[in-house]
């Protein structure tokens, strides 16, 4: 042993694993400790002896070994295996109730945690934060803070530990009895467990789902979790997950009226508690057993003794305060409901007021129902049906705030669509099998069509190139005549084609390194394909299709500004649908957004339709959409819109590199120099200027907002109702050179 040198370290683990008792575990930890030098081997040491005093349910021993994990990963300036073990011993500061300590390791994290902004560790950062406020009975707060660790694990997909910050926040809904929102949260955790390899934690999950059914009263759902619950649990030996699913299982049974089998699943509940050290789940055994004596099988002696008996164990072992603290006062309850069974109301005002107390201290809406409850029923029984109806209103009133009908149909309609949800990704994993069934048959013949199909692509760019050249020359002669005949009477006409002028040179450089690649493509293809280089192949044609599409959006821009500089644009207006257009455009983007990282999301109720002209709402929003992708990068674009008094405001929000103060003055106009994107994409600035005449045609008016490396907004309003002409339902607006 005294030969081995730091590589041991391992095997050192894996011989305290094959120990039996936590004794010799603990003994040989100890050991190891004594022999080895290395700073590393010592923190994994002391983090496994963490584990096992963890499974003893000893707090402080914990804590203890965590700290000294703590401050050899501090010495060793190994940030990462310090936040691993400092965030892990917050928890446990926590339920030793020493929240000054944890929010102090907090704030040391924090300083640890800004050096990299991508860390992991910034999940358990939130998600201790959360666990404070929660010992604080702060349930609004802990949700924000679980709220901020799922944005950023959902941004740098930190998809490991998404499942049990999201299980986190179902506990605080349930807190605060929202369990429409507790069961949004819990389908999510599920979707997320199903996808990785360990799915142990689903268990739990089942179980939260089945406490959220349970306070909605529908035993029905109740019974069908936990027994999923149970299922998984018992396949992943997960043993406090089985005891607390038992525990409540029998609650659900008994207001099913089905006392032999809820006492059954009760003495599970205790057995395994027992076998295990779960003295938690041993108190709630025995407090769920003394609810079945009392209201269903009327026992009220053995009733009392249950009750008693929970409340005797807080006393003698270690258990977690919080769990202390629910037991409690679920005890009192059962006791206050004895006391009043019996009529002996001295004793009943006795527990009601401890009950009050732990009330007070929970700060639950569920347990202050009770309450209420409680004390209209001890008025009742002493004759005071005044005091007695002013606690019936209360309870009335806190229920109506907890659940109502409406609840129970919204939560009904989550469960149809997350089991048609489940069902689509069914269908859609046997139609991708197919799909690669089909793939490869036909790769043979696909390889012989590639060169031709992307020669005739090639040819018919070009011919609509050329044709859109010499429409552009015809209307640049047009121009120029016109310039000469109106000069005198017309000054602004000569401020218009020097922009024509600038235009046309923009557009001819542009077009021409745009037609290049396409002059040498073919050549180029067919050496690759003749070489056999097909990756060479894929990723030309990738370049070619988006050279493609650069030329296609600049002859689309160009001859929608050709179209309203000519002959006048006639605006047809017309009630959309917002959101679907807007989904429609889109849809245009995701090839290009998936391959700059970035995600297009669009807000706003889905009902709200706008009075607008089509075509010129394609326009503009196609080209802020592109221009915002042009300038962002693994980043996200939002496209919000909602309705204020007399206007529809939308906004096209970017994360991307923003703009200087200098090109948001020149923003619309037609400059030579633009900035190119992130991927070196270029621009003639045709698209934005025009969406400046567009949104003016459409009556509407359009602000930008930008800074630098953090992102641009653009902020538009349009009339809900245009004036049109009756007799056409149309609007024109003709617009003079």
């Amino acid at each position: 042993m005294y030969a081995q040198d730091n590589s041991d370290c391992e095997s050192f683990l894996e011989q305290i694993d094959e120990l039996g008792s936590s004794e010799e575990k603990l003994k040989k930890t100890t050991f190891y400790l004594e022999q080895t030098q290395d700073l590393n081997c010592q923190f994994q040491l002391w983090k496994k002896r963490a584990d096992i005093f963890e499974r003893k349910f000893l707090i402080d021993s914990v804590s203890y070994s965590l700290s000294k994990a703590t401050h050899i990963a501090e010495s060793l300036s190994e940030d990462e295996l310090y936040l691993e073990v400092a965030l892990s011993n917050v928890y446990f500061y926590v339920r030793a109730n020493k929240n000054k300590q944890a929010i102090e390791v907090l704030n040391l994290c924090r300083k640890k945690l800004n050096k990299n902004l991508k860390s992991k560790y910034w999940l358990n950062y939130y998600n201790r934060w959360a666990y404070v406020k929660d010992g604080e009975r702060d349930y609004k707060s802990a949700i924000k803070f679980v709220d901020s660790g799922i944005q950023l694990g959902e941004k740098f997909k930190h998809t490991e530990l998404l499942h049990k910050i999201y299980l986190e926040k179902v506990s605080y809904h349930i807190r605060l009895s929202q369990y429409k929102e507790a069961i949004i949260s819990v389908q999510k955790a599920i979707s997320i467990i199903e996808k990785l390899d360990s799915k142990k934690r689903l268990g739990f999950a089942y179980f939260l789902k089945g406490v959220c059914y349970e306070r909605l009263r529908d035993f029905g759902q109740t019974v069908e979790a936990l027994e999923a619950s149970i299922t998984t649990a018992s396949k992943y030996n997960d043993l406090e997950t089985l005891a607390r699913s038992y525990s409540r299982l029998s609650i659900s049974l008994g207001h099913l009226k089905e006392n032999d089998r809820a006492l059954e699943v009760l003495d599970s509940t205790i057995s395994i508690s027992k076998r295990t050290g779960d003295y938690s789940g041993l108190a709630l055994g025995y407090s769920d057993k003394g609810f079945i004596l009392l209201n269903n099988i009327e026992d009220y002696k053995e009733a009392e003794k249950a009750f008693l008996r929970s409340n005797t164990i807080f006393e003698t072992e270690e258990v977690s305060q919080r769990t202390k603290d629910i037991t409690s006062v679920t005890n009192l309850g059962g006791l206050v409901m004895l006391s009043e069974k019996k009529k002996d109301y001295a004793k009943m005002l006795r527990y009601l007021k401890q009950y009050e107390d732990g009330v007070d201290n929970l700060n639950l809406l569920v347990n202050k129902k009770t309450l209420a409850r409680f004390y209209m029923q001890y008025n009742e029984g002493i004759g005071d049906f005044k005091k007695a109806l002013k606690y019936q209103r209360k309870a009335t009133k806190i229920a109506d705030s907890i659940a109502n009908k409406q609840v129970r149909v919204d939560v009904a309609d989550l469960e149809k669509k997350y089991e048609i949800q489940k069902k689509e990704i069914e269908v859609l994993k046997l139609n991708e099998e197919s799909q690669k069934q089909k793939i490869r048959t036909q790769k043979a013949e696909t390889k012989q069509l590639i060169y031709l199909g992307i020669a005739l692509f090639c040819v018919l760019l070009l011919l609509i190139s050329v044709w859109a050249y010499i429409k552009i020359r015809k209307q640049q002669k047009a121009l120029t005549f016109a310039h000469k005949q109106l000069k005198e009477s017309h000054e602004e006409v000569a401020s218009t084609n020097r922009v024509k002028d600038r235009l046309f040179s923009v557009i001819s450089h542009d077009m021409r390194n745009m037609l290049i690649p396409f002059q040498r493509g073919g050549k180029i293809l067919k050496y690759y394909i003749d070489k056999k280089e097909y990756e060479k192949v894929t990723e030309l044609s990738h370049k070619l299709q988006e050279n493609s599409l650069n030329l296609s959006n600049l002859l689309d821009n160009l001859l929608n500004w050709s179209l309203e500089q000519m002959n006048g644009y006639t605006i047809k207006v017309e009630s959309i649908m917002i959101t679907e257009e807007l989904k429609e455009i889109k849809n245009a983007f995701l090839p290009y957004a998936k391959e700059k990282n970035t995600a297009i999301n669009i807000v706003g109720g889905s009902e709200i339709t706008g009075v607008f002209d089509k075509g010129a709402f394609h326009i503009i929003f196609r080209n802020l959409i592109g221009n915002a992708l042009k300038y962002t990068e693994n980043g996200t674009i939002t496209i919000k819109f909602s309705e204020q008094d007399e206007t529809i405001m939308y906004e096209v929000l970017d994360t991307g590199i923003g703009m200087s103060q200098d090109q948001l003055d020149n923003l619309f106009k037609l400059k030579k120099n633009k900035t190119e994107g992130t991927k070196g994409e270029k621009g003639t600035g045709i698209g934005l200027n025009l969406v400046y005449r567009f949104v003016e045609l459409n009556k509407g008016n359009i602000k930008v907002s930008s800074e630098m490396n953090i992102g641009s907004k653009f902020e538009l309003h349009f009339p809900k109702v245009i004036i049109t002409d009756e007799s056409t339902s149309e609007t024109t607006i003709n617009l003079s050179v």
